[in-house]
């Protein structure tokens, strides 16, 4: 599990609000989260089928990052 799996979620600072996924690493699970598009960590997936792939290796293939704005 890469090392931002473990970062805290964190929303960023602009204002252009989308639906994004992070790892909560209390619950060992992803959740919803609503990016404001800049800023923030690595710990944001575009999909939950990616989030779960790179932070729980529940799907098989190789990990695309998809950590965009």
């Amino acid at each position: 599990r890469p090392a931002w799996c473990l970062l805290p979620m964190e929303e960023g600072s602009c204002g252009r609000y989308t639906l994004r996924w992070y790892f909560n690493n209390q619950v060992q699970a992803c959740r919803p989260f609503i990016y404001s598009g800049c800023e923030g960590n690595n710990n944001r997936f575009l999909h939950l089928e990616e989030c779960e792939q790179v932070c729980l290796g529940e799907t098989e293939g190789t990990t695309t990052n998809l950590h965009t704005q």
